[in-house]
């Protein structure tokens, strides 16, 4: 099977991280040099793209979320600043410190628009208000918060990272679920829509489908090398993996059947399905690229 590919545009620096919004109108996307640059998936065009970190300071960025309501991206910096910028006219919202200037590895907006959570390399995960911005709360991951995401309700979080190990949390009170060892680091993992299962990197060649209600493995991926990421379709029909040999792969949400692959010459950054499940779009070198399946394979 295969994909047809569109290169979408080129952007001023390699490409990080990208996000797509739950309804498939706008791609994210975050930049080494510490820009941030959002696209419409419609017409392909760049809407509009800002500095992370002021006209003329570059910060890396390490991060990049889209609120489930589209209206809101969340940029993560390597100076440990995240800030909140507006998806009609890309005005900067507000700018979030943390007390320790270490790296925001990940963020997460909830469905509802109320919660920010932001993963750090420390391992800290710091709960925010959207409304005010004001801290509610920290979990504790350890270290290297690399992932982390909010269920559909905003009542678990999920978080993956380099201490080997991927945990849920309940919001309400901060404690923790539960938490699975993995065999190696774990740096990617993704919810599916119904929030009864999550598939998660760390476990080598295989991506690991979890419940979300006890950790209990469910099925996997099976790769040809180490899975560096992972990632449900906003509607959940696809799930998008790729390995550490350039191999992107779609797979069936439901059987785990591969579905279409792709392979490059080098890692891409941040493989999305779009919510219809019959695209991926990801970041490649300093390229934003779409491919799409053809419509006898996205059936």
């Amino acid at each position: 099977m295969s994909m047809q590919g569109t290169p979408i545009a080129q952007l001023p620096s390699m490409i990080t991280r990208i996000a797509v919004d739950p309804a498939g109108r706008s791609i994210a996307c975050a930049t080494a040099a510490g820009t941030v640059h959002l696209f419409d998936t419609t017409s392909l065009t760049e809407v509009w793209s800002a500095r992370h970190g002021g006209r003329w300071r570059g910060v890396p960025l390490h991060s990049i979320s889209i609120s489930g309501r589209g209206d809101v991206v969340c940029t993560g910096g390597e100076d440990g600043t995240a800030v909140l910028w507006s998806v009609p006219d890309g005005r900067r919202a507000a700018r979030l410190t943390y007390e320790h200037r270490v790296p925001v590895l990940s963020s997460s907006i909830s469905r509802d628009g109320r919660q920010l959570a932001l993963g750090y390399r420390t391992g800290v995960i710091v709960l925010r208000d959207m409304v005010d911005h004001r801290e509610t709360g920290r979990l504790h991951h350890d270290v290297w918060a690399n992932q982390v995401e909010h269920d559909s309700t905003g009542a678990r979080i999920a978080s993956a990272g380099y201490d080997k190990t991927v945990r849920v949390w309940h919001v309400s009170d901060h404690s923790p679920a539960w938490r699975v060892s993995t065999p190696g680091l774990a740096g990617s993992l993704s919810i599916a829509p119904e929030d009864d299962r999550l598939v998660v990197n760390g476990f080598g060649s295989r991506a690991a489908v979890l419940s979300m209600e006890d950790g209990t493995e469910l099925g996997a991926l099976q790769h040809d090398a180490d899975v560096l990421f992972v990632r449900f379709s906003a509607d959940g029909r696809r799930i998008v993996t790729e390995s550490e040999t350039g191999v992107v792969t779609m797979w069936n949400g439901e059987s785990l059947d591969k579905m279409a692959e792709l392979t490059f010459d080098r890692t891409v950054a941040d493989p999305h399905a779009l919510p219809a499940g019959a695209a991926v779009a990801f970041g490649y070198g300093d390229e934003l690229r779409l491919f799409t399946l053809s419509s006898e394979e996205s059936t």
